[in-house]
């Protein structure tokens, strides 16, 4: 090999060099490889894993994915509008769902709206009720009592007043 080179006049160091730099480019090319074959293992295995999910979804609404002898356009048309439909189900369930609670929301809003004016016509019913009681206590002489002090006290009671 010394006397090819010699003859060639490379001196032994450029001929080191030019292998050295040819490993590498070598080396390169090799590492490249083995990605680019680790990369295409890894869309192997997540077309695989997306067939089985598929295959799994689909047998869970009833359909079959893909049948022996199907061809690939034609995968997933089977249970594709059962999906649709579970889907179009659960929007509409929803949809009633959120009508119905938004209903109820509002009858209960108006009841408690309605409860609140009854609640300060009797708060002033009884405010009212309970002036006329102690003007009435205030007009007994001698501890004799007439009908208006009792009709006070049916008023403060709750009770109506006669002929009303």
């Amino acid at each position: 090999m010394k006397r090819i080179l010699d003859a060639l006049n490379v001196p032994w160091m450029a001929f080191g060099g030019t292998c050295l730099a040819l490993i590498a480019v070598l080396a390169f090319c090799y590492q490249s490889g083995v990605k680019a074959a680790r990369e295409i293992n890894l869309i192997t295995v997540d077309r695989d894993s997306i067939a089985r999910w598929a295959d799994v979804t689909c047998a869970l609404t009833g359909k079959v994915y893909r049948a022996p002898g199907m061809k690939r356009q034609e995968w997933g048309r089977a249970c594709q509008s059962e999906i649709q439909a579970l889907a179009d189900f659960r929007r509409n369930t929803t949809e009633t769902t959120n009508t119905a609670m938004a209903n109820h929301l509002k009858t209960q809003v108006e009841q408690a709206a309605a409860d609140l004016a009854a609640a300060r016509r009797a708060n002033e019913q009884t405010a009212r009720a309970l002036k006329r009681m102690e003007a009435a206590d205030a007009s007994v002489k001698d501890d004799h009592v007439g009908g208006d002090w009792f009709g006070a006290l049916n008023e403060l009671g709750g009770l109506r007043a006669p002929g009303s």
